[in-house]
């Protein structure tokens, strides 16, 4: 597989292009927003994150997918473009570098009454915004961002945002940031040849794998790396990530946690927006066969057939997903 932004057409060994499942949809009339049982609250995003949001009322000039077909991404893509800014007092704004832009229709039957497309814009936020990080006390209220929405210069949209240090989310086959998204949202871990960690192809204990992400945060670069442009060379996060691996033990209802030995989190050189997380797998005294795995009410959103959930913990989010493990 090759990710698409890896230099022109991406690392030449992984056929996944870039993707996050954290979505928005900004608010306009006859437009369904969220659902669930409490008020939904604003997006959080992070420096660097690659992000798509979806929006309802505008772009209908984009008649089929839009990708950027360089390896440094633009501004601007089919007349829309995108920025952040900070209002209050001191009015600025950082402009969005854009991957793709694309209509996705929300419902199956797209020629019901209401069922109109929403315009997927899939985006990086720039690497230099004020984000804050949820352990260090500072006395006053959070800042909050603002992403503004344009076609062809006009503001359309905009959405108040959070930005923290990092936004976490462990890719999936079925990301958006897909040119071909799968049906089923298995993580993207790979081995170290590159092949994913599956049911056919678990994860054997003391092996480093990979687990590829979006969403890590700042770098430790002494010279940052421009929005938009691809990582000159592998850089680790400035904030450590864990990864603990909660086990099903054969024989038993209780779970076996540990955390795996991280060597390396940072970014993926000539990618933009692409993390990567090199974990060592525990060694556990018995394992649940993956085959008689019951997969969880989540299955579809995860490997069908696991024995372990892994969690992605960073200083202001996590991230889990199902795994495959043997001895």
């Amino acid at each position: 597989m090759a990710f698409k932004h890896c230099g022109i057409r991406l690392c030449a060994w992984l056929a996944l292009d870039l993707a996050s499942g954290f979505f928005a949809i900004a608010q306009t009339t006859g437009s369904v927003v969220d659902a669930g049982h409490e008020a939904p609250t604003p997006v959080v995003v992070a420096p660097r994150q690659m992000v798509t949001f979806f929006i309802h009322g505008f772009g209908s000039d984009v008649a089929g997918p839009i990708w950027a077909n360089s390896s440094a991404l633009p501004t601007s893509l089919g007349g829309i473009s995108a920025g952040y800014g900070v209002t209050g007092g001191n009015d600025f704004e950082l402009p969005l570098s854009l991957l793709a832009v694309q209509s996705i229709n929300p419902c199956f039957d797209a020629t019901q009454p209401g069922c109109k497309p929403y315009l997927a814009v899939t985006a990086q936020i720039p690497y230099n915004i004020n984000a804050q990080n949820p352990a260090t006390m500072t006395g006053v209220p959070p800042t909050f961002g603002q992403i503004r929405f344009r076609e062809n210069g006009s503001t359309v949209a905009a959405l108040d945002v959070i930005p923290l240090v990092d936004a976490t989310h462990v890719l999936r086959t079925c990301d958006l940031l897909f040119t071909s998204p799968t049906a089923q949202c298995a993580p993207v871990v790979t081995h170290s040849s590159g092949k994913l960690v599956n049911s056919s192809a678990p994860a054997k204990a003391g092996e480093t794998i990979t687990v590829w992400a979006v969403g890590l945060g700042a770098l430790q670069e002494s010279l940052p790396t421009p929005t938009g442009q691809p990582s000159p060379a592998a850089s680790a996060t400035v904030f450590p990530f864990t990864v603990r691996f909660d086990v099903n033990q054969a024989g038993s209802d209780t779970a076996l946690v540990m955390l795996g030995a991280v060597s390396f989190s940072g970014s993926t050189p000539g990618s933009v927006g692409l993390y990567q997380i090199n974990v060592a797998v525990p060694s556990f005294a018995s394992l649940a066969p993956c085959a008689n795995a019951v997969p969880s009410i989540t299955g579809f959103f995860g490997m069908a057939s696991s024995n372990t959930n892994v969690t992605i913990r960073g200083p202001s989010s996590t991230d889990s997903f199902d795994l495959c493990l043997q001895p």
